[in-house]
């Protein structure tokens, strides 16, 4: 999606749901994730393992702005959403969030889906037009 400066942003998945769209960044990591909103760099740790990564709460809440800017009237909510294999001992930073707990914040149903759908189907649309298949990933077989 455009970024509003010329360049663009990668989103890993965006939904709709009941309560509007919901940008999410995948990180599929395990072990102990060390991170919090100041932090400039969160700390994976896995055994004998360690790695860092930038703090990735920046890059989320640009594109919760770039899909917002488009979004016409609906809600538009991010998370960093982390595979099963991902603890945080210290707690987990706000907008942050395990892969399984998304479903209880954002429940999927049919019904839920269709009241999503219908409550938010202009904004969907709008959104869908700004959309490009990102150059870096091949397009899914047909």
């Amino acid at each position: 999606i455009a970024d509003g400066n010329g360049g663009s942003l990668h989103i890993d998945f965006l939904l709709l749901t009941q309560k509007g769209l919901l940008v999410i960044d995948l990180r599929d990591v395990s072990g102990n994730v060390f991170g919090s909103d100041q932090m400039s760099e969160w700390t994976v740790m896995n055994g004998a393992n360690r790695f860092t990564f930038p703090n990735p709460l920046g890059a989320l809440y640009d594109k919760v702005a770039a899909v917002k800017s488009h979004a016409l009237a609906a809600p538009v909510e991010g998370r960093i959403a982390f595979t099963p294999g991902a603890m945080f001992p210290k707690g987990m930073p706000r907008s942050v969030a395990k892969i399984d707990e998304l479903a209880v914040e954002f429940p999927l149903s049919s019904e839920a889906t269709a009241r999503g759908a219908a409550m938010h189907a202009a904004a969907w649309a709008n959104v869908l037009t700004q959309l490009a298949p990102s150059p870096l990933r091949k397009p899914a077989p047909v």
